[in-house]
């Protein structure tokens, strides 16, 4: 998928920001260490800013949880949140859900690739436009 130009994302608020911070926050692993808040919030804005979405950023913060929950890592071994974007680990765990199944899992069950395709696309939309807006809850 090709990266937006920055001229083409639509800027996020200060608010918007936040309430994004506060979603992946709680949604992030916990560790020993506490994560530094304004470095994960200068992380998060830069990776707005570099294109990414705010359903992106969730989903591959989730889908982290579910990989440390699963593999029972150590909570001293949980990546920093500021590092997991800094560092765009978060691109690796960015994997789009519809419905709790992934792409790979929607074919396997004999859906349709293609309605896969427009649901995850409607929601990231949906997302992005509840946090530009202050709807997101």
């Amino acid at each position: 998928m090709p990266q937006k130009k920055a001229t083409d994302i639509a800027p996020i608020s200060a608010e918007a920001l936040r309430d994004l911070l506060h979603d992946i926050w709680h949604l992030y692993p916990k560790r020993d260490i506490p994560h530094l808040y304004q470095a994960a919030k200068r992380c998060v804005a830069q990776q707005l800013a570099e294109g990414a979405t705010a359903q992106q950023l969730l989903s591959a913060a989730q889908e982290y949880a579910r990989h440390v929950h699963r593999e029972q890592t150590p909570p001293r071994y949980v990546k920093s949140l500021h590092l997991f974007y800094k560092d765009e680990m978060w691109r690796h765990f960015n994997v789009p859900r519809v419905h709790g199944l992934t792409r790979e899992e929607w074919a396997r069950s004999g859906r349709d690739t293609q309605e896969f395709d427009a649901l995850a696309t409607a929601q990231a939309q949906q997302t992005a436009t509840a946090y530009q807006t202050g709807d997101a809850a």
